[in-house]
């Protein structure tokens, strides 16, 4: 099945539509997906270390000594995204619960959102908010929002039957990239006008939360 956009020519066309027909977009690009985000989050993580090495290929004496295993890592990866993308090629996964069939039918409709939470991060460094590059407060503020919104993105595509009927036009990309929008353009004004002050956000957020009745 051909792609529904337009590629430029009739030969590149086909070359996408042989990719297809040989699984590589069920097969190779979700394989590649799950094993970048497996190997990414584990050497974040860095649960398995090894001596971190010199120029000399000897131990280091200074900190940090250890870093994480780039080849443990790797084989983990690698095995979990394959682990999880063979079943799909074979058929034994449910059709609503497919995990490649979700992945699929996310990134799409997410890639919208996903440039938007690119932009707060842009607009911040472009304007240069006081003190914004400096706030780990402010930092994680972002990004827990960013994750929060494709939660509730991925919940809403995984459980549709959960959510009510009156929150359909939530389900439009167009929709929550308007208001991720006015998410950012509001944190810009606030932090671009508002008086310099020593408190920091972190304070003002608990002072906030305890404040409550």
């Amino acid at each position: 099945m051909a792609l529904g956009y337009s590629t430029g020519g009739q030969q590149l066309r086909t070359v996408f539509q042989y990719l297809q027909s040989y699984g590589f977009i069920d097969f190779v690009l979700p394989a590649l997906f799950i094993f970048a985000l497996i190997f990414g989050i584990l050497q974040k993580v860095a649960l398995f270390r090894t001596p971190r090495l010199g120029k000399d290929g000897k131990p280091v004496a200074e900190e940090p000594k250890t870093v994480a295993d780039r080849k443990i890592n790797g084989v983990l990866a690698f095995v979990i995204g394959f682990a999880a993308v063979l079943p799909h090629m074979a058929n034994m996964y449910p059709a609503k619960y497919d995990p490649i069939l979700l992945i699929n039918s996310l990134l799409p409709n997410t890639a919208v959102l996903l440039v938007a939470i690119l932009a707060v991060v842009l607009l911040f460094g472009i304007v240069n908010v006081p003190g914004a590059q400096k706030s780990p407060a402010l930092q994680l503020l972002i990004a827990v929002v960013a994750a929060g919104v494709l939660i509730v993105k991925f919940l809403m595509d995984l459980f549709p039957e959960f959510f009510p009927g009156s929150f359909d036009f939530l389900r439009d990309p167009s929709i929550q990239a308007v208001f991720v929008v006015i998410l950012v353009f509001s944190l810009v004004v606030y932090f671009t006008f508002k008086e310099p002050s020593d408190v920091k956000l972190h304070t003002t957020i608990r002072k906030w939360v305890e404040d409550k009745p």
